[in-house]
């Protein structure tokens, strides 16, 4: 039986927008969309960078899969430095996911091409977001160049979207004299959902899990190479003691293209202390700092101000005695009834138990809090939220997922077996 394959034959420009042209194996069918190939547009001349850069997005797209299908992967050129670092990425991976060194995958390259140049400042992936600012607001006197992507969470063809998100960074001061960068790519689109059953510890989804940390960075390639990126922050999601593996991890770290490296910033905080920074730089540098954490984006807003991440992001802000309307939010006291509603009637999904947890360690005893307009009956509401998350959080995990994990654990330990002992 033939190995299952996946090439890319050529890369096309247009308009700055970069088209590949590949294909894969028969068998592979199964988990890509029968639609447009995967694209990425820039917003400068991409046409000066060699194609060994202009592959590595498409190449962090489909080594993952690779990896997970035993697949093998032919390209003519690619960067020096992004090749050694899938070998480092790959070892890191399968830590978790060990079912990799089981299935073969291969990497053909015909030329492997070292790229030098010039470096002289530093970016970072910017979405709006807490974990952004924290980066931000932590390395701003670097002056750093500003890339927000389209097609990770705001969807492709939601213009009114991003170009609310545009003006909110073209109109804050602290972003003001910085280079903003925005691009688009349908990373997420040219694959359907039967990829994640190629995942057998599956707790989110193919991006969450697996995918968007290695293809954010990478996509900042051409970038690093137009204007000389020695490094490219990207923001934590969760702290070095959450000891969680996700798509974007410590392992961001080992991803380098030509001379330029990337960080994974902000494990030294969880989320919490997250907010407590940005509110602590927001009162030194008494500045306007919008917060944009909501993934609902058939509003007119920021936020829509009603979802898990935009209560637990208001709430926290509330625990910091800090008005959440002062950082891109609208909402009233009556925002207390919708957590306590949200609480009782929505499960928990991944990380909500901990990052919940982190807001009640600040509920206790005679605490300030921002008050809307009765300080005794908002307190109350307060302490009934807490008593709802210590109650949904005493049996977290449940004990099916402890099962699935001592289960997991046992079939790991097999696997790495028979990865160093079977040729």
């Amino acid at each position: 039986m033939s190995k299952s394959k996946i090439q890319l034959h050529d890369i096309k420009i247009e308009n700055n927008k970069v088209i590949y042209d590949y294909s894969y194996s028969p068998d592979l069918k199964i988990y890509f969309k029968n639609k447009d190939n995967l694209f990425i547009t820039y917003d400068f001349d991409v046409s000066v960078v060699p194609k060994s850069i202009l592959a590595i997005p498409w190449l962090a797209n489909f080594i993952t899969i690779s990896w997970f299908t035993g697949s093998t992967i032919i390209i003519d050129e690619i960067d020096e430095d992004f090749v050694e670092c899938l070998k480092v990425l790959k070892k890191a991976f399968a830590e978790t996911h060990i079912e990799i060194l089981n299935k073969k995958s291969d990497l053909i390259v015909n030329k492997s091409i070292k790229n030098n140049y010039p470096t002289h400042k530093e970016a970072m992936l910017f979405s709006g977001g807490l974990d952004s600012w924290t980066t931000f607001l932590k390395h701003n006197d670097k002056k750093l160049d500003l890339i927000t992507i389209q097609g990770s969470d705001i969807e492709l063809g939601n213009s009114n979207k991003m170009e609310l998100i545009r003006k909110s960074f073209e109109e804050n001061i602290l972003l003001a004299d910085l280079p903003l960068h925005f691009i688009t790519c349908n990373f997420r689109d040219f694959y359907n959902r039967h990829i994640e059953k190629l995942i057998y510890y599956n707790y989110a989804d193919w991006w969450t899990i697996i995918q968007h940390g290695i293809v954010l960075t990478a996509s900042t390639a051409p970038l690093a190479y137009y204007y000389g990126y020695s490094n490219v922050f990207i923001a934590s999601s969760f702290s070095k003691k959450d000891n969680r593996f996700s798509g974007s991890s410590e392992l961001d770290n080992y991803v380098k293209f030509g001379n330029t490296t990337i960080t994974h910033d902000g494990q030294e905080f969880n989320r919490f202390q997250k907010t407590e920074f940005v509110v602590e730089r927001h009162e030194k540098l008494n500045t306007f700092i919008p917060l944009r954490v909501c993934y609902k984006h058939n509003v007119s807003s920021l936020n829509c101000g009603m979802c898990p991440k935009c209560l637990r992001m208001i709430l926290s802000l509330i625990l910091k005695n800090k008005n959440p309307n002062d950082f891109a939010f609208n909402v009233d006291a009556s925002l207390y009834n919708t957590i306590i509603t949200l609480l009782k009637e929505v499960p928990f999904r991944s990380a909500e138990p901990v990052f919940w947890s982190e807001i009640d360690a600040k509920i206790s005893g005679n605490f300030d809090f921002y008050v809307f307009e009765n300080k005794e009956r908002e307190r109350e509401k307060i302490f009934q939220i807490s008593s709802i998350v210590k109650e949904k959080t005493v049996n977290y995990p449940s004990m099916k997922y402890k099962i699935m994990n001592f289960k997991n654990k046992i079939r790991n330990k097999l696997l790495k077996w028979k990865a160093n002992n079977i040729s």
